[in-house]
């Protein structure tokens, strides 16, 4: 059976998925017994703070498209009201 490249990357990244949900529950397993529950609670705080960033960043990256965008469509219609440029 030869797999295409599509179904090798779907498998690929399926097996991926999984090993992080199994290393998850095994952090969480392991944590739970050794420190209480703290550890995933600390990492759980750093996550939310990485959401929280890059929302933020992703604020900012859609306000420089939407300006690049503008800027195009200034220099485009600048260039259809002057051909000459000058």
């Amino acid at each position: 059976m030869k797999l295409t490249r599509d179904e090798l990357i779907n498998i690929v990244s399926d097996v991926t998925t999984l090993l992080g949900q199994v290393l998850a529950m095994h952090v969480e397993l392991q944590e739970s017994l050794v420190g209480g529950g703290a550890g995933v609670e600390r990492q759980k705080m750093k996550l939310n703070a990485l959401k929280a960033r890059l929302a933020g960043e992703k604020i900012k990256l859609d306000k420089l498209n939407t300006a690049a965008k503008r800027k195009k469509e200034l220099e485009k219609a600048s260039k259809h009201d002057n051909p000459k440029g000058g």
